[in-house]
């Protein structure tokens, strides 16, 4: 979860692992809008991107992105994301 965009009392309160389990099980609607919309945080984006986190920093991506912006990047690859996903395949 990007944690910038939960809602400001998630953010600042204190959580137990009981509560963060619950959260898991049963995610109110605001934390499954966040999965489902973003934004999401670096590894969310480089993992639908089929990408590593150095690729993205590579490409000069340093911010979160929604699923709206991973789709419109995926429909059209730039050549960036060709050399990234080559390059993870090598490894």
């Amino acid at each position: 979860m990007y944690l910038p965009a939960a809602p400001e009392e998630f953010q600042a309160a204190q959580h137990s692992r009981e509560e963060l389990a619950a959260l898991q099980a049963e995610p109110p609607a605001w934390l499954a809008t966040l999965r489902r919309e973003g934004p999401h945080p670096r590894g969310e984006v480089s993992r639908r991107l089929g990408i590593t986190n150095s690729g993205l920093a590579r490409a000069g991506v340093s911010d979160a992105m929604t699923t709206a912006e991973i789709q419109a990047i995926l429909a059209d690859p730039p050549e960036w994301l060709l050399v990234e996903r080559r390059r993870a395949q090598a490894t």
